[in-house]
């Protein structure tokens, strides 16, 4: 999409660490700002973020996601701070656009409690070393692959059960007495079904908070955000959440 279709100077715009598929209650920072002035084919003047009368001088080589509030909605793109300086009594940051533009769906914060089973793996950086030397074909010999091979199915292969207590499309909360060990993403088995259709997802996720549950000793709260889902997989997920909410509706009015 050609940016200056979409974002005009005096637009608001908000920059996150996170892509907003995150829940609600999700704890990452987000800096306020406004469009100041359009460069070329893929770039843009904005003021720098204020917070209590204090300049907030992001960083140049951080990426955001920026959200921009215009005139047709909301639409959201990757950006990247690539140069800042003060322009008169302004201070001000050039961001280049990197990826395309596109409209925002804030349906997509709608979260369903519930309970439902749920496979799990820890990825491990002994798996990441091992699948990239099998991906980029490392070995001497085929035996010696071979062995690689095998022993990565054998990690791959290791699942976890716990139970999902709520589910949104950028993620899940689910709880488990399986010990991670320390890692930051997993591999999770989503399965369910959508317009009579059986869906079953493995999908990479990454671990955003990990908590213990007082009243269940032994058992960990697990906060994720889903890291590679594809549009179709998350639109899916997204049309079960729905339907699943009107079919509860449904049977409470009997």
């Amino acid at each position: 999409m050609i940016y200056k279709k979409v974002v005009g100077v005096g637009d608001k715009v908000t920059f996150s660490k996170d892509n907003g598929q995150q829940d609600q209650n999700s704890e990452i920072r987000q800096y306020t700002s406004k469009v100041l002035d359009l460069i070329g084919d893929d770039k843009a003047v904005v003021a720098l973020p204020m917070e209590n009368g204090r300049v907030i001088p992001l960083s140049v080589g951080e990426k955001y996601w920026g959200f921009f509030y215009t005139a047709t909605g909301m639409f959201q793109c990757n950006c990247e701070i690539i140069e800042r300086y003060k322009d008169g009594n302004i201070y001000v940051m050039i961001v280049q656009f990197i990826s395309a533009f596109e409209k925002y769906q804030r349906r997509q914060y709608f979260r369903l409690d519930m309970l439902k089973d749920l496979e799990f793996r820890p990825i491990t950086m002994q798996e990441k070393v091992i699948e990239k030397k099998v991906i980029e074909d490392e070995f001497d010999t085929a035996v010696m692959k071979a062995k690689f091979v095998n022993t990565l199915n054998a990690m791959q292969s290791v699942w976890h059960p716990a139970v999902i207590t709520d589910l949104s499309g950028g993620g899940m909360r689910f709880n488990t007495n399986a010990d991670r060990g320390d890692v930051k993403e997993i591999v999770v088995k989503l399965d369910f079904s959508v317009g009579g259709k059986d869906c079953s997802y493995t999908l990479k996720a990454d671990i955003i908070q990990v908590s213990m549950m007082p009243n269940k000793p032994g058992f960990d709260e697990y906060r994720v955000r889903f890291s590679d889902i594809t549009k179709e997989q998350r639109e899916n997920v997204i049309k079960y959440i729905f339907e699943e909410e009107r079919r509860r509706r449904k049977k409470e009015m009997g």
